[in-house]
């Protein structure tokens, strides 16, 4: 295995960014700037709530909060790069405490990929 060693301030890997975001106020406009450690690489990524925005998928209809994300790789040097097969992301969640991901779509180096949610249960009643 290759060790490598880097210093970054609140760095954080896909969950945790995730669950760190989850419990973020997300007002409309707002601006998030987190640095992530997917895999092999340390990238930022750029955030950015663009608003609300009621949205019908397969599990049903919902108020959501639309967010713009962006990814730019952190080079040696730390200048910021574009990433190679990612260009951009639009996100929309749950316009509640759950803030849960309903929708994605994703422009990528072979087009425009999305996912949505299908169908959810939850063991115990939600209040």
């Amino acid at each position: 295995t290759k060790t490598r060693q880097f210093s970054f301030p609140n760095l954080f890997d896909l969950h945790s960014a995730l669950l760190y975001l989850r419990s973020q106020p997300l007002r409309n406009r707002s601006v998030y700037r987190l640095v992530v450690y997917p895999a092999t690489n340390a990238y930022l990524a750029t955030i950015t709530v663009i608003g609300r925005e009621k949205i019908s998928v397969h599990a049903g209809s919902y108020n959501t909060l639309k967010i713009d994300l962006q990814l730019n790789q952190i080079g040696k040097h730390l200048e910021l790069e574009p990433h190679r097969k990612f260009r951009r992301a639009t996100i929309w969640v749950s316009d509640d405490a759950d803030r849960i991901l309903l929708r994605i779509e994703a422009q990528v180096f072979v087009g425009t990929v999305f996912a949505e949610l299908q169908s959810m249960h939850f063991d115990s009643p939600r209040s």
